[in-house]
């Protein structure tokens, strides 16, 4: 996760939501080849459109138009409704063999809708072969973004995820593979480590209830494939016991004979939050920098805050107030024609989208030009970071008007 320290007591930075078009197809599984009608136990089959499965783990789809064990929101795992549409799908992400008994894998009993799956080690013939429960059984999903991650660009991963009332245990061993190449593997855990992973300090583990995973990922350029599930062996994967305690006694065992982790997945989204993202290392706050010593900002990974210079939310106008250290600014870049200027247009705390901070970075571009400074000098992007300032306000026309700064920042570059 991307996290941001500013030295300055003036204002705090944290990410901003600068998100973009989804790079996965069918990211909510909306889409289907055919309304499922049970859980699915044949890798071969065509899972879902933009979607299969790189091992011969078999995830589960449920759907609303379905009226049996993948139904909702009742299903052989649970009841749940969708976080997004009318579907979602079910990963294996932890199947603990019982090593003191042989189990049939394949053996299962079909009950009632309202009950969960049964792994039972009961048999029909005496002599049919003995099959035990595979150790490190696994179910992932794989999908190809419609276009490369491009080198340096910063994506926003988010999905949904929520502990069925029916599994056995709770892991926080969920994570997502980014990858060039399509990943393929017969049997057992991905032999590859996830980029990002749930946070392995905190476990969501109420059942029933849809979680958000969001994080971010600078790509090293190329990766078309995301793969989810769980990339570590059974010793590696932690595991606490699922809260059954609402469900009555017969469930209940059921539930514990199976020894599995279950998860349900929805709204699977790879968005690009700004290309190329420069990486900080330090916030100056304009004010605190001497005239004469501008060239810690020239080609580096410094960035000047311009602290005195105020907007309204909502308006790209600078305020009079903010005039003074404008000017300032005008003068140095008329000072040392030699340079160029990046400017930087942050989000406000309250601000939902990019749409404020683009207008003021630009409105700022527009009194430079008009001051004198050469456009070609002038590079304006918006960064994927939020200001939290508390600002003041003033009072015209007896209205009193909120007034922010630190909204826009700085650093320069020879020409």
């Amino acid at each position: 996760m991307i996290r941001f320290i500013l030295i300055s007591t003036i204002v705090g930075l944290i990410s901003c939501p600068l998100s973009g078009q989804n790079l996965i197809k069918n990211g909510s599984f909306e889409e289907f080849y055919r309304c499922p009608d049970n859980y699915i136990v044949d890798y071969q089959v065509n899972f879902l459109p933009g979607w299969f499965m790189p091992t011969k783990g078999t995830p589960d789809y449920f759907n609303k138009c379905s009226k049996s064990m993948v139904g909702i929101p009742q299903n052989f795992m649970g009841s749940i409704f969708p976080a997004h549409g009318d579907a979602f799908i079910g990963l294996v992400i932890l199947d603990s063999p019982n090593l003191t008994e042989t189990i049939n894998y394949k053996d299962y009993q079909k009950k009632d809708v309202n009950l969960p799956l049964t792994i039972t080690n009961k048999r029909k013939k005496r002599d049919k072969p003995k099959v035990t429960k595979p150790v490190n059984y696994r179910e992932y999903i794989q999908s190809q973004f419609t276009v490369p991650m491009q080198r340096n660009n910063v994506y926003l991963i988010s999905f949904k995820y929520a502990i069925p009332n029916y599994s056995t245990f709770v892991s926080n061993k969920l994570g997502v593979l980014l990858s060039r190449d399509k990943v393929r593997q017969k049997n057992g855990v991905i032999e590859f480590k996830p980029q990002l992973s749930l946070d392995s300090t905190i476990l969501n583990y109420e059942p029933g209830i849809w979680y958000e995973f969001r994080d971010t990922f600078r790509a090293y350029g190329g990766e078309s494939f995301i793969t989810i599930g769980n990339f570590y062996d059974d010793n590696q994967t932690s595991t606490i016991l699922n809260d059954i305690s609402d469900v009555n006694t017969v469930m209940q065992q059921t539930i514990l004979t199976n020894q599995i982790a279950y998860v349900y997945i929805d709204d699977v989204k790879v968005e690009l939050l700004k290309e190329k993202a420069p990486t900080i290392d330090r916030y100056i706050p304009y004010s605190q920098i001497a005239k004469d010593d501008i060239s810690r900002l020239v080609n580096s990974s410094h960035f000047a805050i311009l602290d005195e210079v105020y907007f309204n939310v909502g308006n790209p106008d600078i305020q009079p107030l903010g005039l003074f250290q404008h000017f300032q600014l005008i003068e140095m870049l008329k000072f040392n024609s030699q340079l160029g200027i990046n400017l930087y247009g942050l989000c406000h705390e309250h601000e939902i989208d990019d749409v404020g901070a683009s207008g003021r970075v630009n409105n700022l571009k527009r009194w430079l030009v008009n001051s004198g400074i050469g456009e070609e000098r002038i590079k304006v992007s918006v960064l994927e970071l939020k200001s939290v300032s508390s600002g003041f306000s003033y009072t015209m026309y007896g209205i009193e008007y909120p007034v922010y700064s630190s909204l826009v920042m700085f650093n320069l570059f020879s020409l």
